[in-house]
Formats: structure tokens, sequence, C-alpha cells
């Protein structure tokens, strides 16, 4: 008696699952009466066709070609003192931010910290003069990265 009471629930739920019709409501919330959720009227929620992408989910940062050493090299070729600069003892680091865009090139370079004007106009000259980076990786695609980029001027 047991097993024909058991088999008869288990049809007819399994008969009731397959007749049910597709959800095309909202989900309101009784207490406060606000919609929690909704589908579209056709029965199932759509998934979206392109990622949803995170500003803070960088999966590689840009990369200068050559790495720390290639841009060491590449300033200490480029990078020109400014002779009031040199002739004043002026030193420090320049804070220079850039855009890196998804190609590579670089954008809306500008100093944002630096010890004396002078030695921005030299900074943000060298840091233009950059061959293209490796751009920033999100989720496997090239997206466009700000980057902050510190110029060392130092007497000898």
């Amino acid at each position: 008696m047991k097993k024909a009471v058991l088999s008869t629930l288990f049809a007819a739920a399994l008969i009731s699952f397959t007749q049910a019709q597709p959800f095309s409501g909202s989900v309101v919330d009784r207490m406060n009466g606000h919609a929690l959720a909704s589908a579209p009227a056709g029965g199932a929620a759509e998934t979206p066709q392109t990622p949803v992408y995170n500003p803070k989910a960088t999966t590689r940062l840009p990369q200068f070609p050559g790495g720390e050493a290639g841009m060491q090299a590449f300033m200490a070729r480029h990078l020109d003192y400014p002779r009031i600069a040199n002739e004043n003892g002026f030193e420090g680091t320049v804070m220079v931010q850039a855009t890196i865009a998804a190609n590579g090139s670089l954008a809306d370079v500008r100093a944002i910290s630096s010890p004396d004007p002078v030695l921005d106009a030299a900074a943000v000259q060298a840091v233009m003069a950059m061959p293209k980076w490796l751009p920033a990786l999100q989720m496997g695609r090239a997206v466009k990265c700000r980057v902050n980029i510190p110029v060392s001027f130092t007497l000898d």
C-alpha cells in the first residue's frame, strides 16, 4: 500500500512539472510591494550575448614593450634634463598620468604632481614619445586603462 501511494504522488508531481507554464509575471515583495524580478512575456529570461565588463576586474595591466627595464632604457635615451632646471638644481619625481588605449597608443598625457613646472614639460614630452604599449586585458579583451608613470630627475 505504501509503494502505491508513493508512486501515485511521484506521478502526480511529474505530470504537474511537465505541464507547467513558463513564468511571465514579476516577483513582488509582499512586505513592501516592490517588484523584485521580472521575466519577458515569452518565457525564460534571455542571457546577454556580450559579456558585462567590470572596470575593476583587469586581467592584465598595460605594459611597456620590454617591461620595466625597457622603459628605463627608453627614458635614458629620450629624457632631456632641462637646462634651467640643471642650473638651478631642480630635481625630483614628476608623476605623469596617461591613458593607454585598447590599441596601445597613449592619450591624455599630463603631469599630475611635480617638484617644478619646468620638469613637467620634459617629462610629458618623453612620455609622449613612447612607442605603443601592450594594452590592458580584461576578460581576454583589450581595454583602455589609465596609468601613472613616475619620471625621476636627479642631478649627477
